[in-house]
């Protein structure tokens, strides 16, 4: 009989002894990748705008591979009641290539 538990086949299930090699979300690859060329602008915002970020990617490994570029923004919240500043990191953007 076939057994399809997920047991000891993803990391999920793992159990020790240790550590996993790569924690979950490590982003391993083939390939390497070189970002360069980046332009955010404007540079700086206290208001709600349109942002706009460009970039170059380039694959300098020995392997063909995709990438997935992030964008990350960090968000403050700023409470005059309660005189209290939130924060949250949140992906605002992404985008995939071939490289």
């Amino acid at each position: 009989m076939v057994s399809y538990s997920m047991e000891g086949r993803t990391y999920r299930y793992f159990k020790g002894p240790g550590a996993p090699l790569y924690p979950f979300g490590y982003g391993l690859s083939y390939s390497s990748f070189k970002y360069s060329s980046l332009v955010i602008t404007p540079s700086v915002v206290h208001t709600p705008v349109n942002i706009t970020i460009q970039n170059n990617v380039s694959n300098v490994g020995n392997y063909t591979s995709d990438e997935v570029c992030l964008v990350s923004a960090l968000i403050i919240y700023n409470n005059d009641e309660d005189d209290m500043n939130k924060t949250n990191i949140c992906i605002a953007s992404y985008s995939f290539g071939d490289a």
